[in-house]
């Protein structure tokens, strides 16, 4: 295998080694947490590396002007980055587009993939969910935050080293160095000072990363001189002793929950020890030599390659077939391998080989690869949007049977429609337009829940035709209203500032004539993707499950229910519907229904529902009573008739995943719904009880 000179020095084989060390760590950590607790520290083991080459890189370039220094510096970035990573972002749009249909779990996926062909993706991540998040293992795009923190390194870090490298007076040049120093340690504070109330922003951001890098950047700094004193005290023993001692602190014993700091500063200073012991001497310590055989140093120049493919291929086989058995373990990991060889052999030697190093053709490397940039970017865009039209989904091939935003199958629509308009993130209008011979409904509908409210759209939307009354749906995603199983303080802050929003409207619009409807999941789902074990609910399991009404959100779904009454609209509470014990829209493919996710099967006993939420069902009468206007709309036995309840009716979905009701059944359950609806309008009823349709 052709070997990659580091340039602005001799070759040292044992880099390539430590970036062998560095990427099987990270393979190994994300085939499986167990296999390796710290593995991730893997990652800041690349960017000590990367800092400690790329400064290198530059000191070769001494004799250049500042445009073509930069010239230089980008047009060797871009022979190094763009082409392999190009090529991977545009292979895994095409596969996920294929193999990976559209859900929650998968909403920044593509805006964190289009970012990353600039550089910033870490930027869409750090609104989303944690790097240690199971959402974060479904999203193909997800280690390009490190890509992307180094590409932003490259875009000062020039300006602060060419004075260093150019400067006449060397006070000046060493300042300059002093300058990175201190940076490196104001960053390092501001890490451990993000690390407590903003780990998200001090896991994927630049100011709490460039420690990292600075460390590698610094040894650089290290004259011969200083390097003779250092070593008469550190000699490359001692040195490679303590680096590994801090490599495996961290990989050992490292917790996500407290990373970067502390438990990053073992790992990024032992590769510092480590760096300096295989540069301070030809003859590398005992220690080390297993860095520099040909298999480390062959596997530390796939090592990008390698980064850049095994993410995707484990995520796309989390979506697919699944991992956990040795079988597909080791196809994951033979699969990396290629893929990264292929993209070794046939995508990086070819753009490292790219000769020139005048200023006009280093400015046209640089021109070409932002423009092949833009125009892959362009292609992925494109390609995902082509996600109904050519996905081998079922979810994706029948978009209008399966997703909330899409064209009901509406039974009796005829020529009435509707009007959807967003209000905010949390709020939708569902307006009729003016329907020949029908009356306008005084009273509206407001809606309040958390994502199950969402899933409802297509009922909702009929409702409003139906009956010409105007539906605001008020709804936020993890934030239930009355959901019985955990008071309100235990939900996020923002759930309940959206709660409370959502409250105060209502109870200033409601009146009499209207109704209130309140959804939300109020049952403990048998499937769980958060499960820190990836430990899941067989369907058999619902049978030990025990649904435990909060007593203390039972007294607030009480007091919400009075507060509500006083409106006199009509209360409608939806009981709780069938739930799977696995994710419907992950598990009706051939190539998926192998997944363990998919373990748990798509039918459940009914009498094993019954059983499971008559807690929830009990509770909600005893909320109703006492309150003539409040009504209970069940669409259960829509959903379940028979003995067994199914996640599918034929090819035709009645869930979308594990817990929300498809658009095909909100077809369903549609005229059941109205039937409860006319009812609560239409009757009078007297104080002390609670009508049941």
């Amino acid at each position: 295998m052709r070997q990659r000179h580091v340039v602005g020095r001799p070759y040292i084989p044992a880099v390539d080694g430590l970036r062998a060390v560095a990427v099987l760590s990270v393979i190994l950590y994300h085939l499986d947490h167990g296999l390796l607790p710290g593995g991730f520290i893997g990652v800041d083991i690349f960017f000590v590396i990367s800092g400690f080459v790329v400064t290198g890189s530059m000191t070769r370039d001494h004799a250049l002007n500042l445009p073509a220094f930069l010239a230089a510096f980008y047009a060797r970035r871009f022979r190094r980055i763009v082409p392999a990573l190009v090529v991977c972002l545009l292979g895994t749009f095409l596969l996920s587009t294929l193999l990976v249909p559209a859900s929650w779990v998968s909403t920044t996926s593509t805006d964190t993939g289009l970012a990353a062909f600039f550089g910033a993706s870490n930027f869409v991540l750090v609104h989303a969910a944690g790097y240690f998040a199971p959402r974060s293992e479904l999203n193909p795009f997800t280690h390009t935050w490190s890509l992307a923190v180094e590409e932003q390194f490259y875009l000062l870090f020039p300006l602060l080293i060419y004075p260093a490298i150019h400067a006449q007076n060397r006070r000046i040049a060493d300042g300059c160095k002093l300058l990175v120093l201190a940076l490196t340690a104001l960053s390092l504070v501001h890490c451990a000072m993000v690390s407590v109330g903003h780990p998200r922003y001090a896991y994927f951001m630049l100011p709490s990363r460039f420690w990292e890098l600075g460390v590698g950047a610094s040894i650089n700094f290290i004259d011969e001189r200083h390097r003779e004193t250092i070593i008469a005290w550190l000699t490359p023993l001692r040195s490679a002793l303590l680096g590994l001692a801090g490599i495996a602190i961290s990989m050992v014993w490292a917790e996500p929950v407290h990373f970067p700091f502390p438990w990053a500063i073992p790992g990024v200073f032992g590769t510092g020890f480590l760096i300096f012991a295989v540069t301070s001497d030809r003859d590398l310590p005992w220690l080390l030599k297993p860095l520099a055989t040909r298999v480390a140093v062959n596997i530390g120049l796939l090592s990008y390659s390698l980064y850049l493919w095994h993410w995707p291929i484990f995520t796309l086989m989390r979506w697919t077939c699944g991992l956990g058995s040795l079988t597909t373990d080791i196809a994951a990991v033979a699969a990396t391998f290629v893929a990264a060889a292929a993209s070794y052999a046939y995508v990086e030697v070819p753009a490292q080989q790219f000769a020139g190093n005048r200023l006009g053709a280093n400015r046209s490397v640089v021109f070409a690869g932002l423009a092949s940039i833009t125009m892959a970017a362009a292609i992925a865009w494109g390609v995902a949007g082509l996600n109904t039209t050519i996905s081998l989904t079922k979810a994706m091939r029948n978009y209008a049977e399966w997703y909330p935003e899409s064209d009901p199958v509406a039974a009796g629509a005829g020529p009435c429609s509707v009007t959807v308009t967003r209000h905010g993130a949390f709020h939708l209008s569902i307006v009729p337009t003016p329907c020949p011979g029908a009356a306008p409904n005084p009273g509206r509908m407001y809606v309040l829940g958390d994502s199950h409210a969402i899933s409802y759209q297509h009922l909702f939307e009929n409702v409003a035709r139906e009956r010409h009354v105007d539906v605001e749906l008020m709804a936020k995603g993890g934030c239930p209203v009355a959901g019985l199983l955990q008071p309100d303080e235990a939900d996020w802050p923002d759930c309940q500032m959206v709660r409370s929003t959502h409250l105060a409207d209502v109870m200033a619009e409601a009146k009499p004539g209207d109704a209130i409807v309140l959804t939300s999941l109020r049952l403990a789902k048998l499937f769980d993707p958060n499960d820190d074990e990836n430990m899941r609910q067989a369907t058999s399991a619902a049978t030990d499950h025990r649904i435990v009404v909060n007593a203390i959100a039972f007294d607030e779904a009480k007091m919400l229910v009075e507060r509500l009454a006083r409106t006199g609209a009509q209360i409608i509470f939806e009981l709780p519907p069938p739930v799977m014990a696995a994710p419907v829209f992950r598990c009706v493919d051939v190539f998926n229904r192998a997944n363990p996710d998919c373990a748990g099967g798509l039918t459940v006993p009914r009498a094993t529902l019954l059983r499971y939420r008559a807690p929830i069902v009990d509770a909600i009468g005893q909320i109703g009573e006492g309150h003539a206007n409040v009504t209970v709309w069940d669409p259960f036995p829509v959903l379940c008739p028979g003995a067994i309840c199914p996640a599918m009716q034929g090819e035709h979905p009645l869930l979308f995943d594990d817990n929300h009701i498809s658009s095909y059944g909100n077809s369903l359950v549609t005229p059941s719904f109205l039937r409860v609806y006319d009812a609560a309008m239409a009757t009078r009823r007297s104080p002390g009880t609670a009508a049941s349709l």
